[in-house]
């Protein structure tokens, strides 16, 4: 029997491996990374790894910024001032704007000057305007691989994609605004551009982590920012504009129903808490209206509840009256520390910002498309020629709003056992504010009271020669009278204190020796009403059919054109005294005169 020839069973064929993902110098690579960059890096003797990682860089198909946001210009300079700290970061976003795609040859400007910029930013504190440079290298990065050496171009990408890091563990001194740019916006773009590397997912999901966070801390979600918020609120929501536009383009979208809504929050604060010309309230020098890019990309993204709030801000359809279909005009939050008392949805109509975070309440007022004051409401008070300091914040005592008013009441302690209230009250339809202290508790010598209301740049306060009220101008154009209730309207009757402009302020002053006073200050906010006559007195307080003095209660009574107001305030512990044929109980009233000349009460507030 032959033999059987032997057999040797066929190799099985290796299948294709798959390119190793090795590192580069930007870190390990990513499934994204082509194989011929990575191969061209991986070889010890190829020196080609950097042409391969330019002609890739040429050949993707990302989006620009400008693209993304369908912005004509820069979406970086979106809500900056364009004066002040800002000013050299703005330089730079348009000094990289001009770049554009051209031969692999590095080129000695760009060279040095990124060399010298990275060289300062290694070494300096995160600030928002240096967040705002790293973006604007960031999303010009793609391009510069054309301009800068192999290794400076790494080295400025290797800082970009570890600030974020780094600024995570170093930053709890970094304002809010600088953490969204550096630890959210900027780790999103670079998870966005350079999905080859392998640290972009985990910079993705820092930034949207991030973001998150920080839409949730920046409003208590009742439309009302944190006031420590207020001046970063615009680059806080361009901020969360251009990442919520960025992610819409990556795989995982930053998105959900919290994310919306915050974002529509944000927007309509925003929004609300704008000057006529489209400048936000406490506006710095430079300060930019509403950009049209931003404004549109914001209410898409936002929502239509945030569309709503744009069209009347802006717009301004003319809902003077109360209307529950639309969102309440005017807005408060004891724990943001700010309120808006806003008299209806018109662009010009009086609106007053009160801003409550810190040891001096800053007031903005603003009508008729211009602001009159701007600032801290100063609050000076002496006894013996020795100032008493404050011992307190101020807190919120008191917020009412209706279709008819708002009132919000302030308090705080001052030395030896004073105590100050601020009585705050904006009228809807008669466009009349009322400002107002009452002073409670100490003794001693004479008591000096000062309130200062500080003039914006182009407001004057005119006083007038025979009486004591006064007319604001805004560049010589009347837009608003002053009556100090608590003086005599003439000016041939003695007074305890005067009204007067000093500097670019406006001061009411009074000295007392009661330990209680009272000071009003009614400001009439109506154009119809500017030229008519007007009148005020005080008013007799009873109490058992005795008169009282004024450091027990005071009322008071002012008619202009015709329209009468009624404001009283009991100093003394509240019992029932009559003003006016009228019993009251109350320890605050703010009302109006009927057709039939009786007292209608539209704010009453009774005593603790």
């Amino acid at each position: 029997m032959a033999a059987m020839a032997s057999t040797t069973p066929a190799r099985k064929r290796p299948s294709r491996s798959r390119p190793k993902h090795t590192i580069g110098p930007g870190g390990p690579w990513s499934k994204l990374a082509p194989t011929a960059v990575t191969r061209a890096y991986d070889s010890p003797t190829d020196a080609d790894g950097w042409e391969a990682w330019q002609d890739h860089l040429r050949s993707r198909k990302l989006s620009s910024l400008e693209r993304i946001a369908a912005s004509d210009g820069s979406p970086l300079a979106w809500g900056l001032p364009t004066e002040g700290c800002y000013e050299p970061a703005l330089a730079l976003v348009d000094w990289l704007g001009e770049l554009i795609p051209r031969p692999r040859k590095p080129t000695a400007p760009w060279e040095k000057e990124a060399s010298r910029w990275l060289s300062a930013a290694e070494a300096a504190p995160l600030t928002p305007e240096l967040a705002v440079e790293c973006l604007a290298w960031c999303w010009a990065l793609p391009t510069l691989a054309d301009y800068l050496s192999e290794s400076l171009w790494w080295r400025l990408l290797n800082h970009l994609a570890t600030l974020p890091e780094e600024a995570e563990q170093s930053a709890a001194d970094a304002s809010l605004l600088a953490r969204q740019l550096a630890l959210g916006e900027l780790p999103l773009a670079m998870a966005y551009l350079f999905g080859e590397l392998a640290s972009a997912q985990p910079l993705a999901e820092l930034g949207r982590r991030t973001l998150t966070a920080g839409l949730c801390a920046v409003a208590d979600g009742r439309k009302v920012p944190h006031a420590r918020h207020l001046a970063d609120l615009r680059p806080l929501l361009a901020c969360w504009t251009r990442s919520r536009a960025l992610d819409n383009r990556m795989d995982r979208g930053w998105s959900g129903a919290q994310v919306d809504r915050q974002l529509s929050l944000v927007l309509q604060a925003a929004l609300r808490l704008s000057r006529g010309d489209g400048r936000p309230v406490f506006a710095a020098p430079g300060a930019p209206s509403w950009e049209a890019d931003f404004m549109t990309v914001a209410t898409r993204l936002a929502g239509a509840e945030a569309a709503k709030v744009a069209r009347l801000t802006t717009v301004g359809r003319p809902h003077g009256r109360f209307d529950k279909r639309l969102p309440p005009t005017s807005i408060e939050s004891e724990w943001a520390t700010l309120a808006q008392l806003r008299t209806n949805w018109i662009p010009d109509s009086p609106a007053l910002v009160v801003k409550y975070d810190g040891p001096q309440i800053e007031l903005e007022l603003n009508a008729s498309s211009r602001t009159l004051w701007s600032g801290p409401w100063g609050l000076e008070m002496t006894r013996g020629g020795r100032r008493l300091a404050q011992v307190g914040p101020w807190e919120q005592t008191c917020w009412l709003s209706d279709h008819e008013i708002d009132y919000l009441e302030l308090s705080t302690d001052l030395e030896h056992g004073v105590e100050v209230e601020r009585h705050i009250v904006m009228l809807r339809a008669d466009r009349v504010l009322l400002l107002a202290d009452t002073i409670l508790g100490g003794s001693g010598p004479p008591l000096e009271y000062r309130s200062v209301l500080p003039l914006s740049g182009g407001t004057r306060f005119h006083g007038e020669k025979e009486t004591r009220e006064g007319t604001l101008a805004v560049a010589g154009k009347s837009a608003a009278r002053v009556l100090p209730l608590a003086l005599p309207e003439w000016r041939v009757e003695r007074a305890p204190g005067e009204l007067c402009s000093k500097g670019d302020a406006l001061e009411l002053s009074h000295v007392t020796h009661a330990c209680r006073l009272f000071a009003p200050l009614l400001v009439d906010l109506n154009p119809e009403r500017l030229r008519r006559q007007l009148t005020w007195r005080r008013l007799t307080v009873a109490e058992e059919r005795q008169n009282v003095a004024p450091d027990v209660a005071a009322g008071f009574r002012a008619e202009i054109g015709g329209s009468q107001w009624v404001v009283y305030r009991s100093l003394a512990p509240p019992t029932v005294r009559s003003l006016l044929s009228k019993s009251l109980l109350n320890q605050f009233l703010f009302g109006v005169f009927s057709a039939k000349g009786k007292v209608e009460p539209l704010v009453e507030i009774e005593s603790a």
